[in-house]
């Protein structure tokens, strides 16, 4: 078979048609970037240490698209922490939708920090993303004049006290006397008489509590009501009153992290470490990334909660019956 070295009309319209896909997937990737829009905006460039600055977010896309916004942390870089997260706000504007959300940030660090693009994606594609700007801001110590002499601190001003200010102190402490007096005539008058004494009820341990609002809490069935953020908050709120009553840590005021650090720093158990792990990472998977765990995960949360409270009991149990076990090895020598 001999090769003409013409191109025939099949191997033309071959080529024509890969051109017309090539184009088509241009015109739909220049139509999505044009339908998305994304910036972030600084109040300003300059702070001194301890500054509070904002940051806006704003993204804008037509109705038929939907957005998933960044993920924020407690920090956005090593130097620059967030103070706080405003609540997005949601314009419509004719076919389009705006979201604005301000960001609260602060720097105790000295120097010029860049702070990295803020991602967006297309929800159900992950592949396409949509960055803002990276922002610059410098960040000054407060200056101090050292060719300036240190000075005392001056005593506060003082000034004549009048009768018009002193008149209810007076009236004050002649209306406490009075009182006492009396008060010591009635109690020498009244024969004394002995108040029975008051049995308090001795205070339920720290497992007996969170083990009971464990059951209740399995028992509301929330993530089986689709109530998913709702479960695991109350699962790791239980479990942080529980540390802060077992072992003396400010659970409720620190994030995950640092309550693993903390807990780690007590030396029991290390698998009690990864069953706390597990319930706090997951927790803030669900809260903060919106993520949807399957149902053995919510399952095992739950259990490894039970597991971590029992693992305390158990510590309690050694503590006691190993002090006694001495002393009686002690006898026998």
């Amino acid at each position: 078979m001999k090769c003409s070295g013409k191109i025939t009309i099949w191997q033309t319209l071959h080529i024509g048609l890969l051109t017309l896909i090539a184009l088509l997937l241009a015109s739909e990737q220049g139509v999505m970037a044009q339908q998305i829009e994304v910036n972030a905006q600084i109040d300003t460039s300059r702070a001194l240490i301890g500054d509070q600055v904002r940051i806006t977010l704003n993204a804008k896309h037509d109705k038929n698209s939907a957005i998933s916004w960044p993920l924020l942390g407690d920090t956005l870089t090593s130097s620059i922490e967030v103070v706080s997260l405003g609540i997005r706000d949601t314009l419509e504007d004719g076919d389009d939708l705006s979201h604005t959300q301000e960001i609260l940030i602060t720097s105790f660090d000295s120097g010029y920090f860049v702070i990295p693009p803020f991602v967006f994606t297309i929800e159900g594609d992950t592949s396409t993303v949509f960055e803002t700007e990276a922002l610059l801001i410098q960040v000054s110590s407060v200056p101090v004049d050292t060719s300036q002499a240190i000075k005392d601190i001056k005593e506060p001003m003082g000034a004549p006290i009048t009768l018009a200010e002193a008149w209810p102190y007076l009236v004050g402490g002649i209306l406490l006397i009075a009182l006492v007096v009396l008060g010591i005539i009635y109690w020498k008058k009244k024969k004394k008489v002995s108040a029975p004494a008051v049995f308090k009820k001795p205070a339920t341990p720290s497992y007996e509590t969170a083990l009971s609002k464990l059951k209740e809490l399995e028992d509301k069935k929330l993530w089986q009501k689709d109530k998913v953020k709702d479960y695991h908050t109350e699962l790791t709120d239980i479990i942080r009153e529980y540390i802060e009553n077992r072992y003396g840590i400010i659970a409720l005021e620190l994030t995950s992290d640092e309550i693993l650090l903390s807990y780690s720093g007590l030396e029991l158990d290390s698998t009690s470490t990864g069953l706390l792990s597990q319930i706090l990472n997951l927790a803030d998977m669900v809260k903060f990334a919106k993520a949807k765990p399957l149902a053995n995960e919510h399952s095992l949360s739950m259990a490894n909660s039970y597991a971590f409270v029992r693992v305390g009991i158990s510590e309690l149990e050694r503590n006691i019956t190993e002090p006694a076990e001495l002393d009686k090895e002690e006898s026998q020598i």
